[in-house]
């Protein structure tokens, strides 16, 4: 009897551990995709990996505006960033865009304290073959702004 005692309470002990190992890995990952939960990764190229919550477009005429980070292969040594986070706007129709807010950070998906970083500038840059996929995912939605699903 002692000994099925002994099995079930080493038993419960083991369980309960164990349970309390994944609620602890569930509550510190729960706040991190919380917090980067409408973020999509969108493309990438050999120095970053990009994403967009494309929830944040914003459709006027043949431009739109859109929330993006991108968490850089390599550490930039200007400012030692990791992740960026900006506003960008595109221009759809003459394949454009421009940096119109940005905030660096030392950790990648925007973790840790802002890092100081140079403004934006206000001029407008062809988007390249190589990061052509924000271009084409912006502007995939409609100057409505609500994308339609077509039945055939």
């Amino acid at each position: 009897m002692d000994l099925t005692k002994s099995m079930t309470l080493l038993t419960s002990n083991n369980i309960t551990s164990l349970f309390t190992k994944i609620f602890l890995i569930i509550g510190t990952l729960l706040p991190l995709n919380s917090a980067l939960s409408g973020w999509q990764l969108v493309g990438e190229t050999p120095f970053s990996r990009y994403f967009t919550d494309m929830t944040t477009i914003k459709p006027s005429g043949d431009k739109r505006t859109v929330m993006m980070y991108q968490n850089l292969r390599f550490k930039r040594t200007s400012d030692g960033a990791v992740s960026i986070e900006a506003k960008l706007e595109y221009d759809c129709r003459y394949k454009m865009h421009r940096m119109l807010t940005a905030t660096a950070y030392p950790g990648p998906n925007l973790l840790g304290d802002k890092l100081k970083s140079k403004a934006p500038g206000d001029n407008w840059n062809p988007t390249y073959k190589i990061s052509r996929f924000m271009l084409t995912a912006v502007c995939s939605v409609p100057s409505s702004g609500k994308l339609e699903i077509k039945t055939y």
